[in-house]
């Protein structure tokens, strides 16, 4: 789990900086290893979720994204980041 977090947290580190806003305690290095790693293993998750749900691929998916849109117009709305 801990290894889950701190991934989630230097591919969110990885964002931050694509929209010029660089985390000060990251490593651009670290980031791009771990946003490459995410882009490998995400869609392979995605694929057996679905088949272990019995869903389609691109119906997770897009379950997915609605929910990771919702969770940042929450944290937009409370103006709570994830450190907070």
């Amino acid at each position: 789990m801990d290894i889950a977090n701190r991934g989630a947290n230097t591919f969110d580190a990885m964002l931050s900086r694509l929209h010029g806003k660089p985390a000060h305690d990251s490593h651009i290095i670290d980031e791009f290893v771990l946003s490459g790693v995410f882009w490998i293993v995400a869609p392979i998750s995605i694929l057996i979720l679905s088949r272990q749900s019995d869903r389609s691929f691109s119906e997770l998916f897009r379950n997915l994204l609605d929910y990771v849109e919702y969770a940042d117009e929450e944290e937009a709305a409370t103006g709570q980041g994830a450190g907070a």
